[in-house]
């Protein structure tokens, strides 16, 4: 989806509501976007390089672990 914002939304279809608590669990927090009928979309706010790097890692730790199931 193309933003000139400070943030980026990407969709994890039929995972959004798990990523997003997966991701609250491990102290990153980012948005729904159930409000804008985007159900499946997350919102993470652009941030320092190392809070991007904190972000990313919580990502991939999530997917991996969804991958596993």
């Amino acid at each position: 989806m193309p933003s000139q914002a400070n943030f980026i939304a990407f969709e994890l279809p039929g995972r959004a509501d798990d990523a997003y608590q997966s991701l609250l669990s491990q102290g990153v927090i980012v948005r729904r976007l159930h409000s804008y009928d985007m159900a499946d979309w997350l919102r993470v706010s652009i941030g320092s390089t190392e809070e991007n790097s904190r972000f990313m890692a919580a990502l991939a730790a999530y997917l991996e672990m969804r991958n596993d199931r």
